[in-house]
């Protein structure tokens, strides 16, 4: 059975949308996993509700998943669309689900028998079944990060900084030549402005301590000094200690 997982991430508690019941999707920002029959894991992803879209987060050779969009429809439920591209000269495959504070997902579009059809249903069925969960996301209680276990020993940590919630969204680490590791790595982003790319973040752990080093956008490791200090930081220093 394909299966799929969301897990909220935490938002300052001035950044919470009108309360009220609404979907997984339509929270501010989660980690989505799905597992198709097969065991095998789709790539996780970060989702962004209030972009009504799927952006990838970690890299993983597993299966890209379907672009994933809703719609909050007039009568108060919402929709929920899949979209599997296709063979290069068919149009993409699409399922949509329609889902209520009340009810269990359901299907509202016409199947049609074949495997590729028949992979995506199976997909957009769990997804809708996992988002149609209402939940309420965590809030952060202090200004003190917050580290999230992830996938394949990486986390994430979430950090009230600046006026909204900055992500460290940790890649595989980098390795030396014989594949030893050399420093670990992340992608830093913000809640006020999800998809674009803060910048990259490397540390390495002496004596249990880490040493982050950041390059803002707009820098490169090769090119540009990173900053070693500064109030983001040093409030992620201890986070990322191991």
């Amino acid at each position: 059975m394909t299966r799929a997982h969301l897990t909220p991430w935490p938002l300052a508690a001035r950044d919470l949308p009108e309360r009220g019941p609404r979907p997984g999707f339509a929270l501010p920002a989660a980690m989505l996993m799905t597992t198709l029959d097969d065991s095998h894991t789709i790539v996780p992803t970060f989702w962004h509700g209030g972009l009504a879209c799927t952006q990838g987060w970690l890299r993983y050779d597993g299966i890209r998943p379907p672009a994933a969009g809703w719609r909050v429809l007039p009568e108060g439920n919402w929709e929920l669309s899949t979209e599997l591209d296709n063979e290069p000269w068919a149009a993409p495959l699409t399922s949509t689900y329609r889902l209520s504070p009340a009810a269990a997902a359901s299907p509202s579009g016409a199947a049609h028998a074949s495997p590729a059809r028949g992979e995506l249903d199976a997909y957009a069925a769990a997804l809708a079944q996992e988002l149609a969960r209402l939940t309420e996301p965590p809030t952060f209680q202090t200004d003190a990060p917050v580290v999230i276990a992830g996938p394949h020993d990486l986390i994430s940590v979430h950090v009230p900084f600046d006026g909204t919630t900055v992500r460290i969204l940790e890649h595989p680490p980098l390795e030396t030549p014989t594949g030893s590791d050399r420093a670990r790595r992340a992608r830093v982003l913000r809640d006020d402005a999800p998809l674009s790319w803060e910048g990259c973040l490397y540390w390495t752990e002496d004596d249990g301590k880490a040493s982050p080093r950041y390059w803002p956008d707009g820098t490169h490791p090769a090119l540009d000094a990173p900053e070693t200090r500064g109030p983001l930081l040093d409030l992620l220093a201890d986070a990322l200690s191991a």
